[in-house]
């Protein structure tokens, strides 16, 4: 028989417990007008939704999910896969800042 399955292995190092912060997940994608995972009132949702100008998430390319793979969901959208048009553009505008 080899001599590594028959030599003592060594006894194991404690280590001392470390305090991770928790992540928070969700298992629901948000509404993309009020921001929340059951809408208080879906008509009012559902006409503010027609109201306003929407587009495509940048921060995950309108897939919902998050790019970072710390959350399940995108931190921008919330999973809703699109935001506000006008916010979009804020938001493009300070991340090009940021680039350049």
């Amino acid at each position: 028989m080899p001599a590594t399955l028959v030599a003592p292995r060594p006894a194991p190092v404690a280590t001392p417990p470390v305090a991770l912060a928790p992540v928070r997940r969700h298992n629901g994608r948000v509404c993309p007008v009020c921001a929340e995972r059951r809408c208080q009132d879906a008509a009012e949702c559902a006409a503010e939704y027609e109201s306003r100008t929407w587009m495509a998430c940048p921060d995950c390319d309108g897939t919902g999910y998050d790019t970072t793979e710390f959350q399940i969901w995108c931190l921008v959208c919330g999973g809703a896969k699109e935001i506000e048009g006008e916010y979009a553009v804020t938001l493009i505008a300070g991340l090009a800042e940021v680039a350049a």
